[in-house]
């Protein structure tokens, strides 16, 4: 089980998009985390989109021991887009112990994005 989740999420380190289902996301990020988790909701053509990956990036390097990001598009996986309730892209949505503890919809700031998860960050 520990092997098929390490190669499901050997390419999130990479910045590469999951591609499971939402089902499967739930339960991998679960059992290979106890870290606060942010989903980037993303349209691969949204000019919104692109312009934030770098402030996600920007987190994800800075933030790594304390946060997960797991970038997603919501073309290839709209179950999860669905089942986090967000209809607005990009879309950030912060879990904690399998449970939205924040969300930011539609382009945001690098201030803003700190502020919603510097109360939730581990150690």
């Amino acid at each position: 089980m520990k092997r098929w989740l390490a190669r499901r999420f050997e390419n999130v380190d990479r910045g590469h998009p999951l591609q499971v289902s939402t089902q499967r996301l739930t339960d991998a990020i679960e059992l290979t985390t106890e870290l606060p988790t942010l989903f980037f909701l993303r349209k691969r053509q949204s000019g919104a989109s692109r312009r934030m990956e770098s402030l996600v990036a920007w987190v994800k390097v800075t933030q790594k021991r304390r946060l997960r990001v797991v970038e997603l598009d919501v073309d290839q996986s709209p179950g999860l887009a669905h089942e986090l309730q967000v209809t607005v892209f990009p879309s950030l949505v912060l879990v904690k112990d399998r449970e939205v503890v924040g969300r930011l919809e539609g382009r945001a700031t690098g201030r803003q994005i700190e502020d919603l998860i510097r109360p939730h960050l581990v150690g």
